[in-house]
């Protein structure tokens, strides 16, 4: 009874034990596949994952040989992953909502964590996609499941900011992936609709008070 009334008081209880048994490895790459969207390609969440073991040195030492990831994708799959397939395209996504909204939730309470994969976001959807409080609104759920609900800490907006910057002038590569009637596709990166993403999914207002100049500077590239 008493785990029971555990569950209910913290409904994300049974995600953050089995969470805590996960290799730290396994951990990260579950983390860095909740910033890429609905669905990430196999290849590109190993992309990602590879970005963020060498530019999170020396905070994190995580290894990323071949073994390690195959290792991680067994690990999760079926579990906190699953995978699809389609055009000869593998991708990956939590296995329910209910797992990246842990995932999401636990980095909005890490602020840490949250700095390191801002620095190592090697797709641009990695700093739109999860960091941010209007995402919570798309999903149907309870006010606590969305008080700390991939909220970008104050102390990670300078970083969040170099980050956007970085992306708008290194024309990076995409990780959405399209699905229609007639299969799957990548979408290429596109500057405006990034820029709107970004602006529609942060609160400019807190940005514009903590750095006013870069902000208006920033605007310019409309």
């Amino acid at each position: 009874m008493a785990k029971f009334k555990d569950l209910l008081s913290n409904p994300f209880l049974v995600w953050e034990l089995a969470f805590e048994k996960l290799s730290k490895e396994s951990q990260y790459a579950l983390l860095i596949l909740a910033t890429m969207g609905e669905q990430s390609t196999l290849n590109d969440w190993r992309i990602a994952y590879n970005n963020f073991c060498i530019m999170s040195l020396p905070i994190v030492f995580l290894s990323f040989d071949d073994n390690t990831w195959n290792k991680i994708v067994k690990v999760l799959h079926d579990c906190f992953i699953k995978t699809d397939k389609q055009n000869s395209i593998i991708w990956a996504t939590p296995y329910n909502a209910s797992i990246r909204d842990y995932l999401i939730n636990y980095l909005g309470q890490n602020q840490q964590t949250q700095q390191l994969l801002i620095k190592s976001a090697y797709f641009p959807e990695q700093i739109t996609y999860a960091f941010t409080e209007e995402e919570s609104y798309n999903y149907r759920l309870p006010g606590y499941f969305r008080h700390n609900y991939s909220a970008i800490s104050k102390d990670n907006i300078e970083c969040l900011l170099e980050r956007f910057i970085y992306f708008i002038n290194n024309e990076p590569q995409s990780c959405k992936l399209i699905k229609s009637f007639d299969g799957v596709r990548m979408q290429k990166f596109d500057k405006v609709i990034f820029i709107k993403q970004f602006y529609n999914s942060n609160d400019i207002n807190l940005m514009e008070l903590e750095y006013g100049s870069d902000e208006e500077n920033i605007k310019e590239l409309w």
